[in-house]
């Protein structure tokens, strides 16, 4: 986005980073024909995904409604931000926040890896 801005360009980029939106995706199946339906409670076999996607179901009635995530869409293009981000509550700054950490430790491996080829060549 900021090279596009440097070069003049007419172009203008932003990255959508949802959080939760009231839908029923988790329900996408119901317009699935049946037979290219999965039942996904028995492809489940780890407990782990098992809690995620019990979590997930639970979650239901969380997150904006569709025409409140738009609107912060609409607004968010018009002020130019690149990141839009639907939610912005406490749990969800902390994702990016550890996001962000992830990302500066395998920066900081990958230098090492760099580093170690430099050394050997």
């Amino acid at each position: 986005a900021k090279e596009l801005s440097l070069l003049k360009s007419k172009i203008k980029v932003h990255a959508l980073c949802p959080g939760m939106v009231k839908t029923r995706i988790v329900d996408c199946e119901r317009n699935r024909p049946a037979e290219l339906c999965d039942d996904i409670t028995e492809q489940i076999d780890h407990p782990q995904l098992e809690q995620i996607w019990e979590a997930i179901l639970g979650l239901g009635g969380a997150g904006e409604s569709p025409d409140k995530v738009g609107d912060i869409v609409f607004e968010a293009i018009k002020e130019d931000v690149f990141y839009i981000l639907t939610d912005t509550k406490l749990y969800y700054r902390r994702m990016i926040q550890t996001r962000n950490e992830e990302i500066m430790e395998a920066y900081k491996q990958n230098k090492q890896i760099h580093k170690s080829l430099e050394k050997s060549s």
